[in-house]
């Protein structure tokens, strides 16, 4: 990330990226997070939720609602948004972004500060993971109802959204009860230690690639859509164990130094006002939310548990850790003037 701000910081090279270059960036770290999402969720078990709730999603759960909480609260108070954005819009969408954890870093974090075989480690890798799938299941849900289309008249937003809403239920009915027959049979036709046929390898990712996109054919946003397809396949199995390694294999060589290059390009600095109280007002706010939310949230929730305020400290401050797709649903929001990059007075 430092390397690519700072070359996207000279000047010569961000004057040498022309508008049909940017372009292409956007659209080739657009579909890597297409893929990101896809790996995301195919991660991910959404069947959990109905489980009784064990230590870790309780604490997923504590810190997730104490960090929304704290959001709503604070934050339509500051202007975050450009003129036109949708107080409720940028106020639900802010929260979920505040209280998922980027459980990728999260773990990568863990293993560099090697406590991932302690009872601290694990515990924080499992709240981790569940309140970063939940923030992003509630997020695509919400997307449903608060689309990001503008419309003057609201029955084109209520088609929209009846549209939306019967695209992603099909998507997810055929993810969850019709896929696993299909993967089966491949995987039973292509037992372990035999090479992949390439006529069943090609019918997979082609089968994969409609179920992500379907849903984004009626206005749903590409990126839930192929997170929520990638929740819901089976997770077990050759084929799916082959797209999670193969694409974060890809997305670690590839996608990830690009990305810290685009974020970098996209980010002008000239418009932070470091002069202006305000900005730092506006920053450190965010830093504070995210903080205190956490930790508060932890606290409370592992008390209830029986544990040590110490460790539920520390847990919490490792819950703030945020990745790629917080980032870019941040950049994203900037591009498409949803929220502004300067500090606005109202009067």
């Amino acid at each position: 990330m430092q390397v690519g701000l700072f070359l996207s910081s000279i000047e010569a090279i961000r004057n040498s990226f022309g508008d049909q270059s940017a372009l292409n960036l956007d659209n080739i770290v657009d579909f890597g997070m297409i893929l990101y999402t896809f790996v995301l969720g195919l991660e991910m078990d959404p069947y959990v939720i109905l489980k009784s709730p064990s230590r870790h999603t309780i604490l997923a759960y504590a810190s997730l609602i104490s960090t929304i909480a704290l959001t709503t609260a604070i934050t339509p108070w500051l202007p975050y948004g450009a003129n036109d954005t949708n107080i409720i819009t940028l106020t639900t969408t802010l929260s979920l972004t505040l209280s998922g954890t980027g459980s990728h870093v999260l773990t990568r974090l863990i293993t560099d500060l090697k406590i991932g075989k302690s009872d601290i480690g694990k515990l924080a890798i499992m709240a981790g993971v569940h309140s970063d799938m939940m923030a992003m299941l509630i997020l695509s849900i919400g997307f449903v109802f608060l689309p990001l289309a503008r419309f003057s008249d609201a029955r084109d937003v209520i088609k929209l959204v009846v549209k939306m809403a019967l695209t992603l239920l099909l998507q997810v009915v055929v993810a969850a009860k019709l896929s696993p027959y299909f993967l089966d049979w491949v995987n039973n036709e292509n037992p372990e230690g035999r090479p992949l046929k390439g006529s069943h390898f090609v019918l997979s990712m082609a089968f994969m690639a409609v179920i992500c996109s379907c849903a984004a054919w009626f206005g749903y946003s590409p990126f839930l859509s192929s997170f929520m397809a990638g929740l819901f396949l089976p997770t077990e199995g050759r084929i799916s164990k082959w797209a999670i390694s193969k694409l974060n294999k890809l997305l670690s060589l590839l996608f990830y130094p690009l990305f810290c290059f685009w974020v970098g390009l996209s980010i002008e600095f000239t418009e932070f006002h470091a002069s202006q109280p305000d900005t730092w007002e506006r920053l450190f706010t965010l830093l504070l939310i995210v903080a205190v939310g956490k930790v508060v949230g932890t606290v409370i929730g592992g008390i209830l548990l029986g544990f040590r305020w110490p460790e539920l400290a520390a847990i919490g401050l490792l819950l703030m850790a945020k990745g790629h797709f917080q980032i870019y649903f941040v950049v994203h929001a900037l591009r498409v003037s949803r929220i502004s990059s300067y500090y606005t007075k109202i009067s």
